[in-house]
């Protein structure tokens, strides 16, 4: 009897310079079909926003070495975050060049996943990492990839009307959009303001959406300090 193969676990952990290359190739493809290629990171470009954040980036990789889900956050002011501005306003064509460190307050400039598993494995280990640092706030721009095609559909409708739609699936309220939906079970619930001209992304009609999710005990970031690891990963699931 045949035995069937299963697939190794993906192992989350920072980025190096060293990983550049593997990590840029996946958002690459990821991404390709959906946002003009200038605006996609080349191995230079992830060096440049690695050299400035090391400490903001994460990734999970296969048992060959493939990127399977990348993060990469940079500090922000809260002020900053409540203004209408790009993507590439807010994070330097996505270098953080402007990176503040130490802040409390994070801004999401690239997430990128091609498998939920890691994508979930990844953020267990960044909340863990970032429980510890006493994060306040993280703040994450997504496109909205439904509007296109539901703005044809309903013509005299609103933006602001779309984005915030929701749908139950299996007695839970998620919304209406694709992309809000992976958000809201990462955590990010909290729609801070819709942001016309945010990213060129066709089938969002260039519009962003701002989200957060916020971390209520960030006092007590000392005490996560002692924490083991494996403890802390299990506290960011969100159903």
């Amino acid at each position: 009897m045949a035995k069937h193969k299963t697939e190794p676990a993906s192992v989350a952990r920072y980025v190096t310079a060293d990983d550049a290359e593997v990590v840029a190739r996946m958002i690459r493809q990821r991404w390709a079909s959906a946002a003009p290629a200038e605006k996609l990171p080349t191995t230079e470009t992830l060096l440049e926003r690695i050299g400035n954040v090391p400490e903001y980036s994460f990734a999970s990789f296969d048992a060959n070495g493939e990127a399977r889900a990348a993060l990469f956050l940079m500090g922000v002011s809260r002020e900053a975050m409540s203004e209408s501005r790009s993507w590439s306003e807010i994070c330097d064509d996505g270098t953080a060049a402007s990176h503040i460190p130490n802040s409390r307050y994070l801004f999401g400039m690239s997430l990128t996943s091609v498998d939920w598993q890691a994508s979930e494995r990844l953020f267990a280990f960044v909340r863990s990492e970032l429980l510890r640092r006493g994060f306040r706030e993280i703040f994450l721009g997504s496109p909205v990839s439904g509007l296109k095609k539901w703005m044809v559909q309903n013509p005299h409708e609103s933006v602001d009307t779309y984005v915030h739609s929701q749908l139950e699936l299996k007695g839970k309220k998620l919304p209406l959009d694709p992309l809000l939906q992976v958000y809201y079970r990462l955590g990010f619930r909290e729609i801070v303001r819709v942001t016309p001209r945010y990213f060129p992304y066709e089938s969002s009609l260039d519009y962003g959406v701002i989200i957060r999710t916020t971390n209520p005990a960030w006092f007590l970031s000392p005490l996560f300090q002692v924490f083991p690891r494996a403890v802390l990963s299990r506290l960011h699931h969100v159903r």
